[in-house]
């Protein structure tokens, strides 16, 4: 009996927190995400990454936000993206470039830079 309780402690704790990289991939690709660029000479942690063009729409509280790209009419970033700078209401309308990610919720916006 004990035997049997020790192997399922084992497999729980091989269970993922989360969705893994390919979901997360998956998930992108249906939010109307074009397919990340592979580029050779990076390492494979960075060929999935690619950079894209955009306007902010929207800011709440300062915290998080929504930027308008042509493949993504409301795509979602935290103001924690941006390199010590603090965001307003003020910051509508201005262009941004970033990296897209994705999370469990599906795709965000990383790595914020005012153009």
């Amino acid at each position: 009996m004990g035997t049997r309780t020790r192997r399922k402690i084992d497999r729980d704790s091989r269970k993922r927190s989360g969705p893994s990289e390919y979901q997360l991939k998956v998930i992108a690709r249906q939010k109307g995400l074009r397919p990340p660029i592979c580029i050779p000479d990076l390492p494979e942690s960075q060929a999935d990454i690619w950079r894209e063009a955009g306007v902010i729409i929207m800011v709440v509280k300062g915290k998080y936000g929504f930027i308008k790209t042509k493949n993504n009419p409301k795509l979602f970033f935290y103001s924690s993206e941006f390199p010590s700078l603090s965001l307003s209401e003020n910051d509508i309308g201005r262009e941004v470039s970033f990296e897209v990610s994705a999370n469990s919720k599906g795709p965000v916006a990383i790595k914020i830079e005012f153009v």
